[in-house]
């Protein structure tokens, strides 16, 4: 507990033994206790003049440490006072006894009074560890995330965790639940980004917004939904006319090429073509198809339609060899679609039609083992285990579009009223779908639907758990399927989405009362993160930002200030 060393660093004016040998008065002390991270004590603090004059008769300036106190020490003292005091209290006299000294100073001042420094300063903001973030690449809970794990923030771009938080909760959690996205459980005070609107001036009981305009087009509408401007607010005070914001990823990078030598091992390059190494009877595999490949693979709207075929139809046979698209007999058109593409990159495939068997499938297949390795090192191999990379989520939005046609084509569906539907079991990919869909602005939903029982061909098979994203669009139905286009498109009136943000209304807020672990993090670009729900920030009130609310000095001015009004205290120090 108290393992201060002489060699504790202050980023602001050095070591402390470099602080006592230059005479500064006080000394600034970045205390940090040893144990766990549960309990232990992380703050700082600086000593007085008082302090200093204890140092030079009781601190051992030889020594590496200044005070030779050990833990068991402390615990026989504390047993002493009482026996019910553990070291982990400590953590508790310190975190008082700041709140009584600030708030002292912010009376004396008559800037606050103690009880609402108090509040201020005891916040923090947490959610539930079942919480899904947007990742790099992957969908994943709070809970389980790591430092250094790539997390969407309010910034549209990709940051690392620099760490996370985990404790016990016990009292009431907030329940958001947006349209067109899932549920978010948070603590009273966490903030959240969202708008505060206006109620609309000409129909009653709305909401202005930019649909209601679209929509009604009213002449002498003042469009005060023009200066609206995102905020943070504690989830608390958000009302059911307000709206929560999920933050847009921005990138995009239109990569054009891929080269097959730099994601695949065991291959090398001849006459600009892709070859497998030898094999282990010390002979080349040579591939027929393989002579073909190029090695340079262009992404064209083409290869990325395939790769969204592969995405909702693919399979990679034994032994890595063989890439397969597997159709049902109605999809001959789809079929003829991929077999033309791999046809242009040099390939000969074979297109077995399986009806005679009593199966309504229709697989085109090509054997190139290099081609199989790549489509499995980006986009995976079971259904439940594909996913979109970074690098094709990030592509600029035509080709985004080609790859949206190749998935729904492949596993979606075209119902009623031009209501598209994809269904996968991937919750990586589904949630990435419905990312693509908003940045191109079709706004869609994600659910999820639990296992069933169902039977195929006599056989009693059970399912897993699936994911369906759907949405109802005539245009986007028209690009993916060639139905009747339709100019007009459905105005949403409960969501929309305006500089890089989707705005979506509030269906339900209710409060529970919550039990058990909670969690947040730390990123390192920007205090904020992105859920499947909504952007929130990531962490409570800290000190600095008590300070700059109330206008406190922070330590280093503090630390000035004080040395204006004392004089220097010079040490015995070698």
């Amino acid at each position: 507990m108290l393992k201060i060393k002489w060699s504790t660093k202050s980023l602001e004016f050095g070591t402390l033994k470099e602080q006592f040998k230059q005479g500064n008065c006080p000394i600034h002390i970045p205390f940090l206790g040893q144990g766990r991270q549960k309990t232990m004590v992380k703050f700082e603090t600086f000593w007085g003049e008082d302090a200093i004059t204890t140092l030079n008769n009781y601190a051992d300036f030889n020594e590496e440490r200044i005070f030779k106190i050990s833990d068991n020490q402390i615990r026989m003292d504390l047993a002493a006072l009482d026996p019910r005091l553990k070291p982990h209290t400590l953590r508790k006299v310190f975190t008082q006894t700041m709140k009584r000294s600030l708030s002292t100073l912010l009376t004396n001042r008559g800037q606050a009074d103690a009880s609402g420094l108090s509040d201020a300063i005891v916040e923090y903001w947490c959610t539930p560890p079942e919480t899904l973030l947007l990742k790099n690449n992957y969908v994943d809970s709070i809970g389980t995330s790591k430092i250094n794990d790539g997390v969407l923030t309010d910034l549209g771009e990709y940051s690392s965790i620099t760490k996370t938080y985990a404790r016990h909760y016990d009292g009431e959690m907030i329940y958001i639940s947006p349209y067109f996205a899932s549920t978010l459980a948070l603590t009273p005070n966490h903030e959240i980004r969202s708008i505060k609107t206006v109620k609309c001036s000409f129909r009653h009981n709305k909401v202005c917004s930019p649909n209601c305009y679209e929509k009604t087009k009213i002449k002498y509408c003042k469009k005060p939904w023009t200066s609206y401007k995102p905020d943070w607010i504690p989830a608390e005070k958000l009302t059911l006319n307000d709206l929560v914001l999920l933050r847009i990823p921005i990138e995009v990078n239109n990569v054009k090429t891929l080269r097959i030598s730099d994601l695949v091992k065991g291959t090398f390059v001849k006459n600009n073509c892709i070859f497998m190494a030898e094999n282990r009877y010390g002979r080349i595999a040579n591939n027929p198809n393989a002579q073909n490949l190029q090695n340079n693979i262009h992404l064209t709207p083409d290869f990325m339609r395939l790769v969204g075929y592969y995405l909702a139809e693919g399979s990679i046979g034994s032994k890595n060899r063989t890439l397969s698209f597997s159709f049902n007999t109605k999809e001959e058109k789809y079929a003829k679609d991929v077999n033309s593409i791999l046809s242009e990159m040099g390939l000969t495939t074979k297109t077995l039609d399986r009806s005679k068997e009593g199966k309504d499938e229709l697989r085109v297949s090509v054997n190139c083992k290099p081609l199989s390795l790549l489509f499995k090192k980006l986009f995976g191999n079971k259904a439940e285990k594909k996913h979109i990379p970074h690098l094709f989520m990030s592509l600029p939005d035509n080709k985004v579009l080609e790859l949206l046609k190749g998935l729904f084509r492949g596993d979606g569906s075209l119902g009623r009223k031009n209501r598209l539907e994809f269904k996968t079991t991937s919750r990586n990919m589904a949630y990435q779908i419905w990312l693509l869909l908003i940045r191109l602005n079709y706004i869609g939903t994600v659910k999820e639907s639990s296992p069933r029982e169902s039977r195929i061909q006599g056989r009693a098979v059970i399912g897993k758990k699936a994911y369906r994203v759907y949405l109802t669009d005539p245009k986007l139905a028209f690009l993916i399927f060639g139905t009747s286009e339709k100019t007009d498109r459905r105005v949403r009136k409960l969501a929309y989405t305006a500089n890089n943000y989707l705005c979506m209304r509030l269906r339900r807020i209710e409060r529970r009362h919550y039990t058990g672990i909670v969690c947040n993090l730390r990123m390192q670009n920007h205090p904020s993160y992105t859920t499947i729900s909504a952007t929130v920030h990531n962490c409570g009130h800290s000190l600095g930002k008590v300070r700059a609310a109330y206008n406190i000095p922070s330590i280093k001015t503090q630390i000035e200030m004080y040395r204006e009004a004392y004089p220097r205290i010079k040490l015995k120090v070698r």
